[in-house]
């Protein structure tokens, strides 16, 4: 097993201690660490031999599509603005996280410890403009980002990849992947002047489709070639798409998230409507034009409602 590394000396231990920490709310810290210590015990319990069945068959593997759900979950909770639905969904994503490493302790990859030990020194470390003896005259979040990656490379050793894509890896979801890969040759200068350079791409793209459809009508998509083809040039247009978000300074991937919760959210709202009418939806058919209707009605109260609730913020 991974031992515990020893912890860098923290200089925030020699210097900020005059009195007992405290959180914003004047909650001291021990009270939190006590907390989360509860949650450590908890999670033992659950996986010792007379602990909960689901609990102690799962493996690191099968909890990452737990990890990446809750992940997303706590998003749209922040976006909702609603505070107990954000602790609730926030403590879920904890609870994933010292999970996975709680399992890792018990195949002996590495302890609980080492995971919260590493990352303390990794912060301390990458942060010399705050913890370090020699202040260096850090002022902007640019120089931040520019100080972690030389002390990534020139500190840590860590070696620069042959590319400056090698590090994105195959594993991430494609919307994440796409985004990522966009970042990083940006990076290097291979970047749109202007957000005006994205916005016609993405016409360019949508405009190559449409003589693709028109070449596919009528062979209900049993021509390969031509579906290969159709493939490839709405690949290229979902590319475009995210590079114009990026380049926006909109994550693509938050911003899909909150249109799938908006979507949700009015056909609920709309299938609710026809039921109280004593309309079932999914038994009785109804019109395109009343389902259009219907739901451009619960579009337009859901943006009132959304607007009275800004103005008394």
């Amino acid at each position: 097993m991974e031992t515990r590394p020893p912890s860098e000396t923290a200089p925030e231990d020699n210097n900020h201690h005059d009195a007992a920490p405290t959180l914003p709310n004047g909650q001291s810290i021990e009270e939190a660490i006590l907390e989360f210590t509860r949650v450590l015990r908890i999670i033992v319990r659950l996986r010792a031999p007379d602990g909960c069945p689901w609990d102690r068959e799962q493996t690191a593997h099968s909890m990452r599509k737990f990890l990446v759900e809750e992940a997303f979950e706590a998003v749209g909770a922040i976006e909702s603005g609603e505070v107990a639905h954000t602790r609730e969904e926030l403590g879920d994503v904890f609870l994933i996280a010292l999970m996975v490493s709680y399992i890792e302790e018990q195949q002996n990859s590495f302890t609980v410890a080492s995971v919260f030990s590493e990352l303390a020194d990794k912060l301390i470390r990458r942060h010399p403009h705050i913890f370090g003896e020699e202040k260096s005259g850090i002022d902007t979040a640019a120089e931040v980002v520019s100080q972690w990656h030389a002390i990534k490379s020139e500190v840590e050793g860590k070696r620069k990849n042959d590319s400056v894509v090698d590090s994105i890896k195959e594993s991430y979801p494609p919307l994440e992947r796409a985004y990522r890969i966009q970042k990083a040759v940006a990076k290097v200068g291979f970047d749109w002047p202007s957000i005006d350079g994205t916005l016609e791409k993405i016409v360019e793209e949508a405009n190559e489709i449409k003589p693709l459809l028109e070449s596919r009508s009528g062979d209900n998509g049993s021509n390969q070639t031509e579906t290969d083809r159709l493939e490839h040039e709405l690949g290229d247009l979902l590319f475009s798409v995210v590079n114009f978000c990026r380049k926006a300074g909109i994550d693509p991937s938050i911003a899909l998230h909150r249109s799938n919760s908006e979507f949700l959210e009015r056909f609920r709202g709309m299938q609710s409507s026809f039921r109280e009418e004593g309309v079932d939806i999914t038994e009785n058919r109804v019109s395109l034009a009343e389902l259009d209707a219907r739901w451009n009605t619960i579009k337009k109260s859901r943006r009132t409602a959304d607007a009275h609730k800004d103005s008394k913020i």
